[in-house]
């Protein structure tokens, strides 16, 4: 969920018959990534870090809508398992590995005005016609960007689905003029779909943040040495976050097993053991995934009258009179707790002295949101006991999560596979929103709380 500020990828128009090999050269890229290789391994070559503490769920997504699976025909020229990067990007990367004080000028990738020009190859199904529609649909009503019909626009996104993989390049790129994101087959589902063209807008990778090592810690054992230049941070001089914070929940978040070369093990680990399993989310974009992006473009402009949002809300600019809000809370101004759309289920709770239990359940499609409140100044001590839920890297269908922090913007605690045992936290203030949520099945929690 960072911004990019640098053009990545130089090239001629796209003809109907060519495949992102007709555009990109293994040879041109190798001595490069070798490079980045290299230096991201003399940066991670000594970590070491104690797995023993961090309890490894039975996941059971190995899934086939796995970028990395469906992008496996190009992970040789693919940066970061989906961008199409260039030569010229790829060196400047490794200047800055070399010296993390160079002052690197960039420019803006934005389009002008928030306008985004878009066309549909004729190998773009029905079907996968009507998920770019969704996923344009939900970045334009989120933000003040639009998507047209690309009609005489010399520079423009153009939708392909005939070639293998998902994969875009981040942010506008004149010299493209066609500019290509490929929806082959399997890239349909939001979360991948939306993830593309979020790159398309100018998003990188959450994980490629200069302050990723705060939050989570690269295992470059578990890495090829071929691959580790996927793992390459970006400068503070490169790229943008607009002083939000890192969001391991983000859409553009890698999941913890991308590029491993032990089945099931994680090659990123979060540096709290409680954020592992909200890591890898295909949900869709996150709340800070949004903010990011009206920030990007400015969209709060588009609004004279500038309302004061609660609960780190911000303003709405499709309807200037109301602010967007993180899970859990709503009302015009973000200023109520929101109990979720199952009926006779959420609510308010009230910490205490002596625990309380707290079990509840919701259908496919429903949500059902608790906020435990402690008086001001306590925090509450959280024993989870039990969760059911499809057991997936992120959680993003079946999940409770729990906002353990004060800002509600990044995603918390995600959990939604069974325990071996009790699992122990304390939030980080006196109020705690659990948030139990399901899409495909059912999701069902237990958990024990009371004053800390």
């Amino acid at each position: 969920m960072i911004l990019l500020i640098l053009p990545l990828f130089l090239s001629c128009p796209s003809l109907a018959e060519k495949t992102l090999r007709s555009f990109v050269s293994r040879s041109s890229l190798i001595n490069d990534l070798n490079r980045l290789s290299e230096q991201v391994d003399e940066l991670y070559g000594k970590n070491e870090i104690q797995l023993d503490t961090l309890k490894q769920p039975p996941f059971t997504d190995d899934s086939p809508f796995r970028i990395q699976h469906l992008n496996s025909k190009y992970s040789d020229i693919l940066f970061e398992g989906d961008i199409r990067v260039s030569p010229f990007h790829l060196r400047r990367l490794i200047r800055r590995q070399r010296n993390r004080r160079q002052a690197i000028k960039g420019w803006s990738n934005k389009w002008p005005n928030g306008i985004v020009p878009y066309s549909l190859h004729t190998s773009i199904n029905s079907y996968k016609k009507n998920a770019i529609e969704e996923a344009i649909s939900f970045w334009q009503r989120e933000t003040c960007i639009d998507f047209i019909r690309r009609t005489t626009e010399g520079v423009y996104l153009h939708f392909v689905g005939h070639d293998d993989g998902c994969w875009s390049t981040v942010g506008r790129d004149p010299a493209q003029k066609e500019q290509w994101i490929s929806i082959g087959n399997g890239c349909e589902p939001l979360g991948i779909s939306s993830h593309e063209i979020a790159h398309s807008l100018g998003l990188f990778h959450e994980q490629s943040r200069y302050d990723r090592d705060d939050h989570v810690t690269l295992i470059s054992s578990r890495v090829p040495r071929s691959l580790l230049y996927n793992f390459a941070k970006a400068s503070a001089r490169e790229i943008s976050t607009y002083n939000l914070p890192y969001d391991v929940g983000s859409v553009m978040h890698y999941s913890p097993v991308e590029f491993t070369n032990e089945a099931g093990q994680p090659s990123l680990v979060a540096r709290d053991a409680n954020m592992q399993q909200t890591m890898g989310s295909l949900e869709g974009p996150s709340f800070l995934d949004i903010q990011i992006m009206n920030t990007h473009y400015r969209c709060e402009k588009k609004c004279k009258n500038r309302i004061k949002c609660k609960n780190r809300g911000f303003i709405d600019s499709r309807d200037c009179n109301k602010c967007k809000c993180p899970t859990g809370f709503g009302g015009t101004l973000c200023e109520k707790d929101d109990y979720g759309d199952t009926p006779g289920c959420g609510g308010e709770a009230i910490a205490e002295e002596k625990e309380k239990e707290l079990s509840f359940t919701v259908l496919e499609g429903k949500n059902c949101f608790y906020h435990i409140k402690a008086p001001l100044g306590r925090k509450i001590s959280v024993t989870l006991k039990s969760v059911k839920g499809r057991c997936e890297h992120g959680c993003g269908r079946d999940r409770v999560e729990f906002k353990i922090n004060p800002d509600p913007r990044p995603i918390g605690y995600r959990f939604c596979c069974p325990e071996e045992g009790s699992r122990r936290f304390t939030s980080h203030s006196s109020s705690l929103p659990v948030l139990l949520s399901s899409t495909i099945s059912s999701s069902s929690v237990k958990i024990i709380y009371r004053l800390n």
